[in-house]
């Protein structure tokens, strides 16, 4: 195990949503969630028992073979800005703002794999995939789980499975998240009508917002309701076929309007561009609009001059966490709009409308 880097550096070099023969499924996160059968969860223990927890869950995973070389990071050394960014490039739907005393993170030198110690559980592993291979992250996350239980041991019971600090979490303690960019369907208005026909009791669909109904960069966020009463492989197939339904829509859709040419779509893609290339300031949320537009306007054939893999990556890089570690010495939020707003100009600067 080589000496911790910072945090920035593990992370600023993995984009996970840079590959661009995945335009529509953009990536899977998979939780899970274990307590050790001999502690009290998190919330209960005392100063000493966090500590043990703390340093006997580190030293299992900085030990397991199957990361490569895992990092350790106190979370009370990360700043507030690392943890954003640590928590955007997992994938997370909402951060760890204040870190409870003696937590802890566990990254590998890929940025695929993070641990979490001592936040809501005392152990949480999360896993990246952009391969839209679920089997095999969900084998390679249970080996890891499998090898720390051995030594360890974690809290089961026959009737409610794997404990968690939140019950409705038990059972296989398992969290899948599918990220799916729809904005065919979403700009068409059929997004409500797909989703009814993808979803089920198994399944509930969000955006990247609070608000259930916005969908921020066109991004559909598919998530399994329950973890108790269903296997792991269940949880995982009714992802994949939720997903896929949602895919083949996507692309039914964005097939119809490349053959019609759909005037309402060019327009909003038009707008897109040029607000993009002439926009002053830009906040998050419109900067991610403004980008899934261009990516669907790249594949309809309405934008030359960028690949759907650049703007992908600046999916990622105009957010505020990973924008605040490419300029770390703005604050003034003004100050932070303008500059995204000229960042995103200079990226794309050879974009063409057709």
């Amino acid at each position: 195990m080589s000496s911790n880097p910072e945090v920035t550096s593990i992370l600023l070099k993995f984009i996970p949503w840079n590959h661009e023969n995945q335009a529509i499924w953009m990536g899977t996160s998979l939780t899970l969630r274990r307590n050790l059968n001999r502690y009290n969860f998190p919330s209960k223990m005392q100063k000493i028992e966090v500590e043990q927890v703390l340093q006997t869950l580190k030293k299992s995973l900085l030990e397991e073979s199957g990361l490569e070389q895992p990092h350790f990071f106190a979370m009370n050394t990360l700043s507030a800005t690392d943890r954003e960014l640590m928590f955007e490039h997992f994938l997370f739907l909402r951060g760890l703002t204040e870190p409870p005393n003696g937590s802890g993170a566990v990254i590998d030198d890929k940025g695929t794999f993070l641990a979490l110690l001592n936040t809501g559980n005392h152990l949480e592993l999360r896993t990246l995939n952009t391969s839209n291979q679920m089997e095999s992250a969900w084998n390679s996350l249970a080996q890891i789980e499998n090898r720390i239980s051995a030594k360890e041991g974690f809290a089961f019971t026959p009737k409610f499975g794997f404990l968690t600090s939140d019950p409705s979490q038990c059972g296989t303690g398992l969290t899948v998240n599918a990220y799916l960019h729809l904005p065919a369907l979403i700009h068409t208005n059929q997004i409500d009508s797909a989703i009814a026909n993808a979803e089920d009791d198994e399944i509930q669909v969000t955006g990247m917002s609070s608000e259930d109904e916005e969908f921020i960069g066109d991004l559909v966020i598919l998530q399994n309701n329950y973890s108790i009463g269903m296997t792991e492989e269940a949880i995982i197939h009714a992802i994949q076929i939720a997903a896929t339904k949602l895919i083949g829509a996507e692309k039914t859709m964005r097939q119809h309007l490349h053959q019609e040419q759909n005037n309402e779509i060019k327009d909003l893609v038009s707008k897109a561009y040029g607000l993009m290339l002439h926009s002053f300031q830009l906040e998050t949320k419109d900067a991610l609009d403004l980008l899934s537009l261009l990516k669907l306007g790249v594949a309809l054939g309405y934008i030359s001059g960028v690949t759907d893999q650049t703007l992908s990556d600046l999916f990622f890089k105009c957010r505020r966490g990973y924008f605040s570690h490419l300029f770390p010495n703005l604050t003034d939020p003004k100050e932070i709009n303008q500059k995204r707003a000229d960042f995103l100009q200079q990226e794309l600067k050879g974009i063409t409308l057709l």
